[in-house]
């Protein structure tokens, strides 16, 4: 099976770092191949292209898509660097790997992390899928509530390539759905920004695609435990085994290198990343 790893840059001097601890994490640690990794680059970004193509890494140039924001990952729907992938993991761009991923790649099923939180909470989200006549799907808990089962996070979608196009197209219809109703954007409120994700998992169960649902070690939230770490250093956290394949560090870097937790088998996967990081000086 062919498997991809793709992301979507925007441009700034955050996104082109996070870039490239990506592309290194995915070359260097988890020794993919330069040839099964995409880059859609918004607009036009010299500096990243430059740096793709030291590394041989594939990209395209891509319009903004929706509000521009929260949702120009949906342009790697149509992506023509797919076209000879069988499997294709679309992240974030502040993602670092310390494993493949493509154990949990097959063709039947969509595959991601349920949400770490409950964002939006349950009610909304139930509110939501009646408003647009979408059958809901089971209930599973998150990490502080519960959420529907294929409410994915956004930071890592496995997609078959058989799937894309059918589910491509209605991601981006209820994208738009939701962010042209201000009845909907009114229900949502704080959680707007969680569009992108919402549209995933309306169109997952318009479509009836299969999912399946992966461990924490696959998308591993790092803000989540430092912020918990932080707040109660003596928590069970602090001493719970952790096997990470890939770390979703979000805003948790200091000077370009990640934060420590206080969790030895978390700051592991962290000290891995980190002299990664100096090693390439990136």
């Amino acid at each position: 099976m062919m498997v991809f790893y793709s992301c979507v840059v925007d441009s700034g001097t955050v996104s082109a770092c996070q870039l490239k601890i990506w592309v290194s994490s995915l070359r260097y640690l988890a020794g993919i191949p330069a040839s099964r990794i995409c880059v859609h680059v918004v607009g036009e970004n010299l500096p990243v292209e430059e740096f793709l193509r030291e590394h041989g890494v594939r990209f395209v140039r891509v319009e903004r898509f929706g509000d521009g924001k929260f949702c120009n990952k949906l342009t790697q729907c149509t992506s023509p660097l797919f076209l000879d992938s069988d499997f294709v993991f679309l992240t974030d761009c502040d993602m670092a790997f310390l494993e493949p991923l493509d154990d949990c790649a097959n063709y039947g099923a969509v595959v991601g992390k349920i949400v770490d939180m409950p964002n939006p909470p349950l009610p909304i989200l139930q509110h939501l899928f009646k408003i647009l006549n979408v059958k809901q799907p089971s209930i599973l808990d998150t990490l502080n509530g519960k959420s529907f089962s294929n409410n994915f996070n956004g930071g890592l979608y496995g997609i078959p390539f058989g799937f894309m196009g059918q589910l491509g197209k209605f991601w981006q219809y209820y994208s738009l759905e939701l962010l042209n109703s201000v009845r909907i954007k009114k229900l949502l409120g704080f959680y707007v920004k969680h569009i992108d994700q919402l549209a995933f998992s309306l169109a997952i169960n318009y479509t009836q695609i299969p999912t399946i649902n992966l461990p924490l070690e696959y998308n591993f939230p790092l803000h989540i435990f430092k912020k918990s770490l932080e707040n109660n250093p003596t928590s069970h956290l602090k001493n719970r085994v952790f096997n990470i394949k890939a770390i979703h560090y979000h805003n948790c870097v200091n000077s370009n290198f990640l934060q420590i937790t206080g969790n030895s088998s978390i700051d592991s996967a962290i000290s891995t990343v980190n002299k990664m990081i100096y090693k390439y000086n990136l």
